[in-house]
């Protein structure tokens, strides 16, 4: 991706969350962690759609990434099902969208 992006630091390192593990809501005080999972999703979402517009990164190479980032945390058991193929099919449509200004 991009280097432009910003770095995001974790919950710990921003004091948000008490190093709990996997930064799960175990007690009232750790509603922030919450919050701030929430606040970073938003932060990313907004980075990766701006180099997805401005074209400094394609929808096929996010794609990819996000499925690279699941094989090397299979065992978390996340997904029920992965479908790869139509995933990259669905992010080649939606580079063309792109390419043709259609949002």
């Amino acid at each position: 991706m991009d280097s432009g992006y910003y770095a995001i630091p974790s919950l710990v390192e921003m004091g948000a969350c008490s190093g709990c593990s996997a930064c799960m809501l175990h007690s009232a005080s750790d509603v922030m962690c919450y919050i701030w999972i929430c606040l970073l999703i938003l932060f990313l979402h907004v980075q990766l759609a701006h180099g997805l517009h401005r074209g400094s990164l394609s929808a096929p190479e996010l794609c990819e990434t996000c499925l690279k980032r699941f094989n090397k945390t299979r065992e978390l058991n996340a997904f029920i099902t992965m479908l790869p193929e139509s995933a990259l099919q669905s992010a080649e449509a939606a580079q063309q969208r792109i390419l043709n200004g259609i949002s």
